[in-house]
């Protein structure tokens, strides 16, 4: 009896199967540390066979890759404008040794973890009047309402980032110049309702953190700060990762976050900016600021001398 004819199964793209390619993947892992800069390279290598039949052998693809509220003076918690949590600050060094650890070297493969993708400018809903911007929450953007606020910093304390704009343009602006520098972080929490947040998958560069002596730091002139753009309030931050005079939270926050519960960290908030220069003059005369960016961090004079203040 013949058999009926068995139609060939087919693959996610519509081909038939194949015999199952053998895969080889090694990884090799590598940080250097050379004076103020730590290499993390990582080199993933995979090499696929396919087996057509007939004797034929043909390698597959190899792919390596390379690498509101804030107005307290020191950095004890508080209830308005949230605080944000550095993702580098797993340990806080002295700052003593400006060296930094010794080179780490791995030949395993590295630790991946979530990186979840903040909600692009361009995506920001529309409305008009007062409103408040989130950096740093479980779902940043902007939101109308303190209740929504609530929702989506829930659970996070002082680590959410967040204050109230009095126009959507205003909102708009910060949110997009710190996204661009890629200091909007979203964090779902495991279960809440921005659990399905899409993320990717990177290499755990997380080696802990060194900041700077103090006396390495950089202290600008009081005469040389200048406000950027028309604020209704100014923070001075006089113990940070780099000091001054900033017209948001946000911009202030990230300043101090490694080194919150430290006792390291300082900053107090102004309502105009001739209060705050004064108050920085006054801090800058008599030797009570002081600057200890992490070592090869976004504050780092030593190593990026670009501006980073908005």
């Amino acid at each position: 009896m013949t058999s009926a004819p068995q139609t060939p199964r087919r693959g996610v793209n519509g081909g038939p199967l194949r015999t199952p390619p053998r895969v080889e993947t090694t990884t090799t892992t590598t940080s250097r540390y050379k004076r103020g800069v730590t290499e993390i390279e990582t080199v993933v290598k995979t090499v696929t066979t396919y087996d057509f039949g007939a004797g034929r052998h043909i390698p597959g693809v190899v792919d390596v890759s390379d690498d509101e509220g804030e107005d307290e003076f020191n950095d004890e918690d508080d209830a308005k404008e949230g605080g944000v949590r550095s993702h580098l600050a797993a340990a806080a060094g002295d700052g003593s040794d400006a060296l930094g650890p010794p080179p780490r070297y791995s030949l395993g493969a590295p630790t991946m973890v979530k990186v979840y993708r903040a909600t692009p400018p361009s995506a920001l809903p529309k409305f008009s009047g007062p409103c408040y911007v989130l950096t740093v929450a479980q779902k940043p953007g902007l939101c109308l309402t303190l209740e929504e606020v609530r929702k989506r910093t829930a659970g996070m304390g002082w680590c959410a980032v967040w204050e109230r704009k009095e126009s959507r343009a205003d909102a708009v602006r910060l949110y997009t110049l710190a996204y661009n520098a890629c200091q909007v972080v979203a964090e779902p929490a495991v279960g809440g309702p921005y659990a399905d947040t899409p993320y990717d998958l990177v290499p755990n560069t997380n080696f802990g953190v060194v900041h700077r002596n103090a006396r390495e730091g950089y202290y600008p002139s009081p005469d040389d700060l200048r406000p950027h753009w028309r604020q209704y309030k100014y923070y001075v931050v006089f113990k940070g990762e780099e000091i001054g005079i900033y017209g948001s939270w946000h911009e202030a926050a990230i300043r101090v976050a490694s080194l919150r519960g430290s006792g390291r960290a300082a900053w107090k908030r102004y309502r105009s900016w001739d209060a705050a220069q004064k108050a920085y003059r006054r801090a800058f005369y008599k030797g009570e600021l002081a600057a200890t960016p992490v070592v090869g961090g976004q504050f780092d004079i030593h190593v990026n001398t670009d501006p980073r203040s908005f």
